[in-house]
């Protein structure tokens, strides 16, 4: 029992002594974290420069710059379909035939009246240079005129009654009537006949483009795709009969946030990669929608690429990388620069960070701009090569003593 007590005791003595050894420990741990002869230890990190955009990849969808819906002008049955899917087409090629029955018949009916109207045409221009209904009336207006002069010779003298002489005048003028409505009437009959033939050529050339349009080809040199009709289907005037797609160049395009959508121009490189292929083709910026989105709030962004094989086809999903609008010409230019987020400290709506310099540390202002994973840009008040604190085992103020003990 002696023996047992005596174990108990020598026990508990070495458990005090290793619970103040560890108090020990830790007190002379912290002192030694927290300063190095009065200096507050810190880690930090260089001001580094990276492309703002080079390691952001867009998602889009390949699709062809140039690609055509094929539609039929008129309606009718399908007599003939002259391509298959996946085919390649020049543009003029035939791509489908409608029957053409009804409008070759409708294009000779309106041929039949032309001929008639041209005919009708010649024969008035005919009488008009024959003057065969103007001539009788220039004639009796004529003798309506000598014969009223030599009334009023008569008159004057007083052989003749002043009713006789009103007589004489009246027929003259009744001829006169006569002779401009015979004029009036034979141009009429001539224009009226042109006119008719203007209008039955008209109607002529419309049947004619009719038939022509029972022959579909194809308008851009391309693929054929997405076949909708076969022969004896009835297709309706603009409905969509197929597609060719013109995959010899194509363009992508994917959505891009305000505060990134500023970096980026026309003209800029990009890379587009298609993840089925593993291909990466070199691309460039074609357009950039002048405003967001109403639903989504981002911008539109297309960028256009001529794909290295055949391989890459409009449909194929895409990862887009675009180059930083700062670099030079050279792609070595002005790029952006970035601290770990940790070392931005805010006070009062403004950014700041501790610069390391001689064993001190200076309070700077910044002006930050894009994050980008646990990093964020600094647009202003900070140089390639700058040393910021990163993290501090004590209170900073502005040329506070440091000490870094990991960089």
């Amino acid at each position: 029992m002696r023996e047992r007590n005596q174990v108990h005791k020598m026990q508990n003595i070495k458990k005090r002594w290793m619970g103040l050894t560890a108090v020990l420990l830790l007190c002379m741990t912290a002192a030694g974290c927290g300063s190095s002869g009065g200096a507050v230890n810190v880690t930090t990190a260089k001001v580094k420069t990276d492309s703002a955009l080079s390691e952001t990849a867009y998602t889009g969808t390949v699709k062809a710059r140039s690609m055509q819906e094929i539609t039929a002008d008129v309606s009718g049955k399908v007599a003939s379909v002259e391509v298959k899917e996946g085919q390649n087409v020049r543009a003029g090629d035939v791509l489908f035939r409608l029957d053409e029955t009804e409008y070759e018949l409708q294009a000779k009916q309106a041929e039949a009246v032309l001929s008639a109207a041209q005919v009708a045409l010649s024969s008035a221009r005919s009488s008009q240079s024959a003057d065969a209904a103007v001539i009788p009336a220039r004639t009796a207006s004529a003798d309506a005129h000598a014969n009223y002069d030599r009334m009023k010779q008569l008159y004057d003298a007083g052989g003749i009654s002043e009713a006789d002489f009103e007589a004489a005048r009246s027929k003259m003028e009744t001829a006169d009537a006569q002779l401009a409505a015979a004029q009036i009437s034979q141009n009429s009959a001539s224009d009226n006949a042109a006119a008719q033939v203007e209008s039955a050529r008209a109607a002529y050339e419309l049947a004619a483009q009719r038939l022509a349009d029972c022959t579909v080809k194809a308008p851009i040199d391309g693929q054929v795709s997405q076949i909708k009709i076969e022969s004896g289907s009835v297709v309706s005037a603009q409905t969509a009969a197929m597609t060719v797609v013109d995959n010899s160049s194509l363009k992508v395009a994917v959505e891009v946030l305000e505060k990134d959508v500023k970096r980026i121009a026309e003209g800029m490189e990009a890379q587009v990669t298609v993840q089925s292929l593993g291909q990466t083709c070199k691309a460039s910026v074609h357009e950039i929608a002048p405003s967001a989105d109403e639903q989504t709030g981002m911008f539109q962004v297309t960028v256009v690429f001529d794909p290295a094989d055949s391989g890459v086809l409009s449909g194929m999903a895409a990862d887009v990388r675009l180059t930083d609008r700062n670099a030079g010409a050279d792609g070595t230019g002005a790029a952006a620069l970035y601290v770990p987020e940790k070392s931005i400290v805010k006070e009062d709506g403004k950014s700041f960070v501790y610069v390391v310099g001689d064993g001190r540390v200076s309070k700077r202002e910044v002006r930050t701009g894009l994050r980008k994973n646990q990093y964020i840009e600094v647009e202003d008040g900070l140089a390639e090569g700058d040393e910021v604190v990163v993290q501090a085992g004590g209170d900073l103020e502005d040329g506070a003593r440091v000490a870094v003990i990991k960089s």
